[in-house]
């Protein structure tokens, strides 16, 4: 049944069922203790990356 029927819904809503599969795959296999430990490792390091890149931005010049 196509509820609507405009060029690139369909597409669309494929991409967000996939998306909400690779979601609910990921929350299953996360229950291991060593993608959680992972996971973790990596939201620090974005973070860390971020702050260091704001901090350097409203740093003066001569800490760059």
């Amino acid at each position: 049944m196509i509820i609507n029927d405009k060029p690139g819904f369909q597409t669309l809503k494929s991409a967000r069922i996939g998306a909400y599969g690779l979601f609910f795959g990921l929350f299953r296999s996360v229950f291991t203790f060593k993608t959680i430990i992972m996971i973790a490792l990596i939201i620090s390091l974005a973070a860390l990356n971020i702050i260091l890149m704001t901090a350097r931005k409203y740093a003066p010049q001569h800490y760059q």
